[in-house]
């Protein structure tokens, strides 16, 4: 599992995500997408990526706060 820190604004994010997924789009079976907010008003945002291979979850998980 990989995990990389974002720091930047929504828009840099989903470019940056939607570039990464359109790279391994031929590696990728589904996508789930679940958001949340925490105690603090922070919004949660987690996106699970599964894998063809051996049918791997791999979850990225994005704190977005204002």
């Amino acid at each position: 599992m990989q995990l990389k820190i974002f720091t930047g604004n929504p828009e840099q994010l989903q470019n940056e995500l939607t570039a990464w997924m359109q790279e391994h789009r031929h590696r990728i079976s589904h996508v789930l997408q679940s958001q949340s907010t925490d105690s603090n008003g922070q919004v949660l945002l987690t996106i699970t990526l599964f894998y063809e291979m051996a049918n791997v979850g791999t979850g990225l998980g994005f704190r977005i706060g204002s």
